[in-house]
Formats: structure tokens, sequence, C-alpha cells
């Protein structure tokens, strides 16, 4: 399709300049149930990433991912990180020994109140446990266009804390 030529024309510029990641954010699959969705959303990333050697990402959000990280786990898809909201995710639902790199929303971009340190701190080392992922990144829920600039900037400022 033409969206998907523009995305891959976009990716490999992006390559070109240096960028070495991308990602996607998908809303609606987390609410899929059908197995041609999975595959229709794999087979697009593929045209879209291509023969880059781009790291590509697809974050899930606005819903339970729990779904989505089992339809990704051990499947051969040209995506090496998968993202989804662990404030609609229980760590029970999460795959054992997930197969990919972890992209884990920890930061509520729909509220104002900003979140414990401690406490993630607490839940990363659960989810670290129980999915043992190749690589695990934290970050917000969803886009942080849902929270004043200055709230944004201290849930920024700690997922900082947080890396260190």
């Amino acid at each position: 399709s033409t969206v998907t030529e523009l995305l891959a024309a976009t990716v490999a510029h992006l390559e070109k300049r240096g960028i070495n990641a991308v990602q996607f954010n998908e809303p609606y699959l987390v609410y899929a149930s059908q197995e041609e969705d999975i595959d229709y959303l794999i087979r697009s990333v593929a045209d879209i990433v291509g023969p880059s050697n781009i790291f590509s990402i697809i974050h899930f959000y606005f819903g339970d991912g729990a779904s989505a990280l089992r339809a990704f786990d051990g499947r051969e898809t040209p995506i090496d990180a998968v993202g989804v909201d662990f404030y609609k995710t229980k760590i029970s639902d999460v795959p054992r020994d997930f197969s990919k790199a972890l992209l884990a929303g920890v930061i509520d971009s729909q509220n104002t109140l900003v979140e414990n340190k401690d406490e993630i701190e607490r839940f990363t080392e659960q989810l670290l446990e129980r999915a043992r992922p190749q690589s695990l990144y934290l970050t917000h829920n969803c886009d942080l266009e849902f929270v004043p600039q200055t709230i944004a900037n201290k849930k920024v400022a700690l997922l900082g804390e947080l890396i260190r």
C-alpha cells in the first residue's frame, strides 16, 4: 500500500541519517483476537522495515498487552522489542523467558501523579524474574501528551533516575 511504501522510505531515510531504532505505536491489537490481525501487522512491519538493520519496536498501549506478548513470543518477526502498558497488563500474564526485548510501560502517561521510584524498582525486579527478556527498557505506557508539560518533565526525570 502507499502508506507502507511511505513508511518504508521513511525508515530507510532515517537509517541513512544514523538513526538506529524506530518505534511503531499500536493501540488496536490489544483488542484484536484474530490471528489474521497479528499476521497482517507482522507482514506490514516486515514490508516497512525491509532489509534494514534498524532496531524495530512495537508498543501496544491502552489495553492489556499480554495477548500481544504471547503472539510475538518465539515467533520470527522483524520486531526486535515488544512494548506493553503495565498499568493494564499483569506480570503474571507475561510469558516466561520472553524471546524478545521488552519495552515496559511503567510510567502512567494518563495520570498526573508522579510514580514512586521504589515501587517501580520492585515491579521491575518482579518483571525481570518472570519474563527474563533479552533486554528490558523502561518507558511510559503511552505518549506523555495527556499530562501537563511540568508533570511530563518529572516523569521523564524519574525514568532517567531508574535507568542509572
